[in-house]
Order: structure tokens, then C-alpha cells, then sequence
């Protein structure tokens, strides 16, 4: 598996459907038709650094309920939607979306930055050029929310692993 991260923001159409999901399989259905889809004006690519970024914005680990709302939301720990171990599908209600829209304006780089280069327990290579991916695809996702935010859209982020 590939583990890259996709954002998507939704319509109330797509949420509705992704709520009334009762089973992995059919929450799966609809993210791959929403994945079929591909309006690009409606998702954000970001590879690998979601996992840096994650970390970055909250205890600097992986876990899903780490850190403080609303950073904690921006990457791995919104509703989780999906519970087997091959998918990550991380649900932010278009309510909470401006709060994560909102604490994402502030961050600085070299702030950032700092908390990166601190991490322990980080897999990916955690040298200048990493930084610079991670910090460049933040700024994607600092838009992301921002225009999300704008247009009173649910977000999910999909991973698979």
C-alpha cells in the first residue's frame, strides 16, 4: 500500500450518504466513488507528509487523539469513519472545519519547523528536504481548510496503509 494521504471536502450530499454508512464496506463504497470522481477543485494530494504534519501539529506522535482541538482535527483525528487497519478515513464536520481553518492561519515556519526537527519516533528521513515537503504541503492543507471553510464543507482525510 501506498500510504498516501488525500483530502476531500464534501457536499451536504456526500456527507449525507457517508453517515448513513453502517459498515466498513459501504463506508469504503462511497469514499471510492467519491475518489472516482476526482473534482479536483474539492481535494488536496499531500503523499507522505501527512504523517510529519500530523505529528507537527500535534504530540508529535501518531496517535489519533493526540494533541488539542483544534489541530488535532487537521490530519488523523476527526470522526473516525472507517475501523479496520488497512484505510484511514478521518471525518471533520463542516462545523469544525473553520476552527481547524483558523488555528492553521497562525502557525509559522520556524516554530514548525522546531517541532519537526524534535520529533522522535519518525520514520521519514527528518532532514532539510523532509522539512521543506512537509512544510510546503502544509501550507497546501492551511488553503485547503481555509477554502473548505469558505464553503461550508465537511472534510475527510483517506489514507491507506
Amino acid at each position: 500500500m501506498s500510504c498516501r494521504g488525500v483530502y476531500f471536502s464534501l457536499s451536504d450530499e456526500q456527507v449525507s450518504r457517508i453517515m448513513a454508512a453502517r459498515t466498513d464496506d459501504q463506508v469504503l463504497e462511497i469514499v471510492e466513488a467519491i475518489e472516482e470522481d476526482w473534482d479536483e477543485d474539492h481535494l488536496l494530494e499531500v503523499d507522505k507528509s501527512w504523517d510529519a504534519m500530523h505529528r507537527c501539529l500535534t504530540d508529535g506522535t501518531l496517535d489519533p487523539k493526540g494533541g488539542d482541538y483544534p489541530l488535532n482535527r487537521c490530519v488523523l483525528n476527526g470522526r473516525q469513519l472507517y475501523s479496520g487497519e488497512d484505510y484511514v478515513i478521518s471525518f471533520v464536520p463542516a462545523n469544525e472545519v473553520p476552527d481547524v481553518a483558523a488555528a492553521l492561519q497562525p502557525i509559522a515556519k520556524e516554530s514548525c519547523r522546531e517541532k519537526f526537527f524534535a520529533l522522535t519516533d519518525y520514520e521519514g528521513p527528518q532532514d532539510e528536504d523532509d522539512w521543506d515537503y512537509t512544510w510546503s504541503y502544509l501550507e497546501a492543507v492551511r488553503e485547503f481548510f481555509q477554502k473548505a471553510a469558505g464553503q461550508t464543507r465537511a472534510v475527510i482525510f483517506t489514507v491507506d496503509q
